[in-house]
Order: C-alpha cells, then sequence, then structure tokens
C-alpha cells in the first residue's frame, strides 16, 4: 500500500509539473499579469446562445475591467467598466459568462 501511495504522488506531481511547463512554453499566458488553470483551456469566451447546462465546462471565463480608482472614488457607480452603449457582442459575452454560473450558493461568488 505504502508504494502505491508513493506511486500515485510521483504521478500527481509528474502532472503538475507537465502543467507548470506548459505554462512557460506559453507566451501568451507567461506575460499575462495573473494566470490560471483555466486560462490553459481555449474554451469559447462568447457565444450567440449560451447552453446553462455544463455552462462551467463548456466555456471560458472572462473577467471585465476595473474602473480606475480615481473615478470610483467620485461616485457610488459600479467598479467595473460598463460600456455606455452595448453591443450584440458585449450582450452574447455576459449570457455566456452567466451561463458559466453553477448556482452553488457562494455568497462571495462574482
Amino acid at each position: 500500500k505504502a508504494l502505491a501511495a508513493v506511486d500515485a504522488k510521483d504521478t500527481a506531481a509528474s502532472e503538475t509539473q507537465k502543467v507548470a511547463r506548459k505554462i512557460s512554453e506559453d507566451r501568451s499566458v507567461q506575460h499575462s499579469p495573473s494566470w490560471d488553470m483555466e486560462d490553459l483551456t481555449k474554451k469559447p469566451h462568447s457565444v450567440e446562445s449560451p447552453v446553462k447546462k455544463r455552462g462551467f465546462h463548456e466555456y471560458g471565463r472572462k473577467s471585465t475591467s476595473y474602473r480606475t480608482p480615481s473615478d470610483r472614488a467620485l461616485d457610488w457607480d459600479e467598479v467595473y467598466a460598463i460600456p455606455p452603449k452595448k453591443s450584440v457582442q458585449w450582450h452574447n459575452w455576459m449570457k455566456t459568462q452567466t451561463a458559466r454560473c453553477m448556482d452553488c450558493g457562494t455568497p462571495t461568488c462574482h
């Protein structure tokens, strides 16, 4: 049993090393200010008609940008930069990102 546990631990470590190597080889991830394991996948961020079922697995995450702190200090508007005129692409992106929600009940999810 002890040998099987050691083999499983070595296998997990080698898988982690493979992922780390892929991250260092991928220039888009390497130069990114922050990265996530999900950034390695090539899932679409925006589709015309997203399907809620398995949305978390089917669609990639793409977060919105923040407004500058100097602008946010002047008002009580949203923290996220929302375009004044929303395009069809913006609505498709929002619907796709909403389809990723798993309705898990985590109060701090954003």
